[in-house]
Order: C-alpha cells, then sequence, then structure tokens
C-alpha cells in the first residue's frame, strides 16, 4: 500500500507544478523513489527479512532438525550450515516476493504467497538431502512464532 502511495503523492506534486508532463515524470521519478528506498531498507535490514527473523528462525530450525541439516551440509561448520540456511530462508522470501501479484512487498510474507513459492524453490533443489531441508524449513515457518505458529510477529 506504501509504495502506491508515494508514487501517487509524487505524480500529484508534479501535476501541480507541470500538468499533465509533470503528473507522468512525477510518476515515474514516484516509481524510482519506491524502488531506492526498498533497496535502501534491504540493506540495511541484510536481507529480504528482518535480520532477527531470520536469524532467529534459523536458529531454532537448526536447534529442531540436526539431522537434517548433517544430511544436507555434512561437511560445513555449524556456522557455515547456518549462513546456508539462512540464504534458503532469504531466497525463499525472494522468490516469494517475486512470485507476489501484489505491488505490496509484506503481502509475500503472508503464508498464501509465501509457502507455495517457498514450496515451488524447495522442489527445484539438488541434491535430494538440500531439498528435504528446505522442506523441512517450509514446514518449521508454518509453526515457527515470529511467523504464523504465534502472535510474535
Amino acid at each position: 500500500m506504501v509504495p502506491y502511495v508515494v508514487i501517487v503523492v509524487v505524480a500529484f506534486i508534479g501535476a501541480f507544478f507541470w500538468g499533465v508532463f509533470g503528473f507522468l515524470y512525477g510518476a515515474f521519478i514516484g516509481f524510482l523513489s519506491v524502488l531506492l528506498i526498498g533497496w535502501i531498507v534491504g540493506k540495511i535490514q541484510g536481507g529480504g527479512l528482518p535480520r532477527r527473523v531470520r536469524e532467529e528462525t534459523v536458529t531454532d530450525f537448526m536447534a529442531a532438525h540436526p539431522d537434517l541439516i548433517r544430511s544436507a551440509y555434512p561437511e560445513l561448520s555449524a556456522y557455515k550450515a547456518k549462513e546456508e540456511v539462512a540464504k534458503l530462508l532469504d531466497g525463499m522470501f525472494h522468490r516469494a516476493n517475486l512470485d507476489n501479484p501484489s505491488m505490496d512487498v509484506t503481502d509475500a510474507g503472508s503464508p498464501q504467497v509465501f509457502v507455495p513459492s517457498a514450496t515451488k524453490l524447495a522442489d527445484e533443489l539438488e541434491p535430494q538431502a538440500v531439498k528435504e531441508l528446505a522442506h523441512g524449513l517450509v514446514g518449521f515457518v508454518l509453526i515457527h512464532p515470529r511467523w504464523y505458529g504465534g502472535n510474535g510477529r
């Protein structure tokens, strides 16, 4: 919702000063502003997900499913495996943003958008152990208190 408001406000400001050309130019500038603001916020948060949500989810998942971690990443240390799981979770959220039909990025975090997108991504992964880990992560997100399994969001 917020991106639409920014685009419309900037377009109307352009229209106020320069007419129809200003409206079109303002809409374009508003769209670029939304992209720039989104990029800056993404850099500050450290990815598509808020850093705290990602860290807690990955830590809790690794504690609950050490067997999946060992089978998917047998050669990695716990720290490197955590980085890989965090990248996977970020990739799932990024895919949900791409599959999101709305311009409102908060919709990508809804279970109606996130779960099908994350499941599609998990299905595309190789080897089989990483695919199983990804499916386990999707199931874990469904019950995690920072996501859909509680009111800690």
